[in-house]
């Protein structure tokens, strides 16, 4: 499916599957015209639909939809937590035992201790370690 951001609406149905060739097709419906007045994709991180709108529609900024990047954020940045704690050790693991939700939320949304926690990380106010911010 195929949706006018501006307009709130679904304007194409169509396609088999995520593929590209099925991405192609709306392109060939919407015809030259209309597809050279598109200045910005919205999208899934999904490479198929990427290499079509860049074959397609090559002059239209492409924007990947918070969902999925905060999904690759977070997995990044897990990645990394991780790594620092198998690399530290005793006392040193305590800075980021515990501490997933902490540097994933909002500090808005974090507790006093949270927000403490947090600006150990970022600052480094601990003779402990900082965690490197992806």
């Amino acid at each position: 499916m195929v949706s006018d951001l501006e307009r709130g609406r679904p304007i194409w149905f169509g396609g088999k599957d995520r593929s590209k060739e099925s991405l192609d097709l709306f392109y060939q419906w919407l015809g030259a015209k209309k597809v050279k007045s598109l200045r910005l994709a919205v999208m899934d991180m999904w490479k198929a639909f990427e290499k079509s709108t860049s074959e397609n529609a090559f002059h239209a900024a492409i924007l990947y939809d918070k969902l999925h990047v905060m999904r690759h954020l977070g997995e990044a940045l897990e990645k990394v937590r991780k790594m620092e704690y198998a690399r530290l050790s005793g006392k040193e693991r305590s800075y980021i035992k515990g501490q997933k939700y902490t540097l994933l939320s909002n500090r808005e949304n974090l507790t006093l201790d949270g927000r403490k926690s947090l600006k150990k990380f970022t600052h480094g106010k601990t003779n402990g370690p900082t965690l490197p911010i992806c």
